[in-house]
């Protein structure tokens, strides 16, 4: 996930200044993962109106509309953006980020953008008057979903790192001798190979090979137990469990003596 903090020129700044702003933006969605999760956070400066059924702005947004709004919108479809603000229904003081209160002014320019395609589930986005840090802005809390892989009930009982099928404990390399010792057999495993005529489908197998014998020579291979594993149990509840089992236990003695 790539996390991008932003302070956009404002709508008076020159065309030049506002075209430098958005290139450099785009040479920072160039460098960011274009497969992982893309996040655009802070002051845009943008005031783009309301639309319905849009599939970049949302209908519950503000009327004004500026030409730093538009800009927006255009890198947006660029980089198939979505302006996540505009698609929760709240009241006014909950959607206003700015304010000047001598003019009488308030505003929406500062916002959340994620991917259209994102694996993210945006639940809420929605200003915050309470936190108070000397700024004209409002916080803007936003509410996400993120999706992640569950290990079901049981793991692993060693700190390990995984090499395919393969389980060593890389922390010894942590001990000079170690590593050493993995070096060495890397590179007598590397020069054994030959990539003359060979295509890179086998000279990949043959070099993830080398990796794994290497390992396991200076390493070793482990072999470890699984355990259950719950959240909410604790070294309390487990006594609770074995004193009730010995209750149990007794009371069941007792009633078999009672029958005989």
């Amino acid at each position: 996930m790539t996390v991008i903090g932003i302070y956009a020129p404002t709508n008076d700044e020159s065309e030049g200044v506002k075209d430098d702003y958005e290139e450099t933006l785009n040479d920072v969605f160039e460098q960011a993962n274009s497969t992982g999760e893309v996040i655009l956070i802070g002051n845009l400066n943008a005031r783009f109106g309301r639309r319905n059924k849009h599939h970049i702005v949302g209908s519950h947004g503000e009327d004004v509309v500026y030409n730093n709004g538009e800009h927006l919108i255009n890198v947006c479809e660029q980089h198939e953006l979505k302006i996540m603000n505009g698609y929760f229904e709240h009241k006014n003081k909950h959607k206003f980020t700015w304010h000047q209160d001598m003019r009488k002014l308030q505003t929406i320019i500062d916002y959340l953008v994620i991917k259209q395609r994102s694996c993210f589930k945006v639940l809420d986005v929605k200003v915050h008057r309470g936190p108070d840090c000397g700024s004209d802005h409002y916080l803007v809390r936003a509410k996400i979903a993120c999706p992640f892989i569950s290990t079901g009930s049981k793991e692993w009982t060693s700190k390990t790192n995984f090499l395919g099928d393969k389980r060593y404990s890389l922390e010894r390399l942590n001990e000079e001798s170690v590593q050493n010792v993995y070096r060495c057999r890397l590179r007598q495993q590397l020069r054994e190979i030959s990539a003359e005529g060979m295509s890179i489908e086998d000279l990949h197998t043959n070099i993830n090979n080398a990796i794994h014998q290497a390992a396991l020579e200076a390493l070793g291979e482990l072999r470890m137990e699984r355990r259950r594993h719950n959240r909410w149990w604790n070294d309390e509840l487990e006594q609770l469990k074995h004193d009730k089992q010995k209750k149990c236990t007794k009371d069941g003695s007792r009633a078999n003596n009672q029958k005989v």
